[in-house]
């Protein structure tokens, strides 16, 4: 199996002032979309979750280090859109 086929789609929901209200996963095994609630720690709430991902394909990826530095670059970005939102 190629790692193409493993890709995940995250999506941030927010609401009409641009606040994070959420986030939208793939689909659990019963065709539903997984869903977070709003979180203080949405880098937290990403990493469980693409660690959950991980560890259920785990005969494709035997180390953590792709999705280590993936975090890591998330973590930034994350830092960088706060920036962003504070200044306006």
């Amino acid at each position: 199996m190629d790692l193409e086929e493993t890709k995940t789609i995250i999506s941030l929901i927010v609401d009409s002032e641009g606040k994070l209200v959420g986030l939208l996963g793939d689909e659990d095994d019963e065709g539903c979309p997984i869903a977070f609630a709003p979180s203080a720690d949405l880098v937290g709430a990403l990493r469980v979750f693409l660690l959950d991902k991980l560890d259920q394909e785990a005969d494709i990826v035997d180390e953590r280090g792709l999705y280590q530095l993936a975090l890591e670059r998330l973590e930034m970005a994350w830092v960088k859109l706060n920036l962003v939102l504070e200044e306006e």
